[in-house]
This record gives structure tokens, sequence and C-alpha cells, in this order.
């Protein structure tokens, strides 16, 4: 008796361990994140913060979630920064700070994503994934399909945020943040981003699987 005693608590014990690897790896999966525009979040820092002096503000634009890049030296600093309580303290209780999946010359670019309550696109509704050559020579996309229910509500998340980014993000990264020029009802979504054969092969496999 002991010893089916100890198997199913053994077994109970396992279940939990293995639903909550579940659960983190369900967090893990890609999904569709609303973002601030860039504006919103900088003009509530003061100019003389050292995020100003760290992140370099080129590529930044009003309207778009990214709020800068900044040398992959000072990542860490920086993050331990904007997640202190002085800075929380002045940012939306929604703000995530997300890093750019790639890193170019030893930078990292800066995203500004917002968490919202609301059903949004994740990997289960992807019903397919393509890559295709884009239109800069040598640079490839990709196009995810999403499904019956994943359409719907990429139809909705598109129409509540036109002029905004929409971020991809996997495993805590930013795929891409391409602007809501409209509603998209067709369940079509495309991935671009100078990416070689090789980064959208992988990044494909990824998404798939």
């Amino acid at each position: 008796m002991k010893t089916i005693k100890y198997i199913v608590i053994g077994m109970v014990i396992f279940s939990m361990i293995l639903g909550s690897f579940s659960n983190m790896m369900g967090q893990d999966a890609i999904h569709f994140s609303e973002t601030y525009k860039s504006k919103e979040i900088l003009s509530l820092l003061d100019q003389g913060d050292e995020y100003f002096t760290v992140l370099s503000q080129d590529q930044v634009k009003p309207e778009g979630s990214l709020l800068g890049n900044c040398a992959e030296s000072a990542s860490e600093e920086l993050w331990k920064h904007l997640h202190s309580k002085e800075v929380q303290s002045r940012l939306p209780k929604d703000l995530r700070f997300a890093w750019g999946w790639k890193s170019e010359t030893g930078n990292r670019s800066l995203f500004a994503l917002r968490e919202s309550q609301k059903v949004t696109p994740e990997q289960k509704d992807l019903k397919s994934v393509s890559m295709q050559e884009s239109k800069r020579k040598g640079n490839y996309d990709l196009l995810l399909t999403f499904s019956k229910e994943g359409a719907d509500n990429w139809a909705r998340m598109t129409k509540e945020n036109v002029g905004r980014n929409i971020a991809i993000v996997m495993n805590g990264k930013v795929l891409s943040a391409p602007m809501v020029q409209m509603e998209i009802t067709q369940g079509k979504c495309m991935i671009s981003g100078d990416f070689s054969k090789t980064e959208a092969s992988e990044m494909k496999a990824l998404l798939e699987n």
C-alpha cells in the first residue's frame, strides 16, 4: 500500500512539474503585444536621466515603439536602471520593456510593450508559416497565416491599434514591430526585418515548433 501511495504522490508531483514547465513554455512561445509610442514614454523621463546618455535616439520615431539602441556592454546596467523603483514610479504600470531579437554591430534595440488583458493571437493560433524573398535583394520575409480564431483576434487587435506598432515577441524578444495602417481581416501577418535566408529559416523553424 505504501508503495502505491508513494507512486501516486510521485505521479502527482511529476504532473505538477510538467504542468509548470508547459506553462513556462507557453509563456515563452510567440505572442503579439500592444505597444506604447516612444513619445508617450520618453516624455515621462527627465532629459538628464541616465537613459538618454546610454541609448542612441538616431532611429527613434515618435510614433514607433522603439525607444533607442544601446551598446551590448551597457545593456545590463540600463536594464537595472529602468527597473529601479525611482524610474518605475514615473512609468505606466502596464509598460514592459523588451530587447530586440537581432543584435547588430554590438548594439541592442529597446522596445516599449504594453501589457493587455485582452485576448491576442499566440503561437497556437498560427496555421502556417512561410518565407519569401523580400523586395530587398538577399533578404527574406516571413508570412504568418492565422487560424479562424487567431484571425478574429488579429482583426480586433489591428482595428484597435491603427497608427501603433504591434510587436511580434518570442522568448521575450521583439522579432518585429510593424506599424498598423488599417484593420487586417484576412488573417495574415508579414514579418519584415531584413533577415538573411539563414535567419528567416531559423525563425520559421522556431515559429512552427
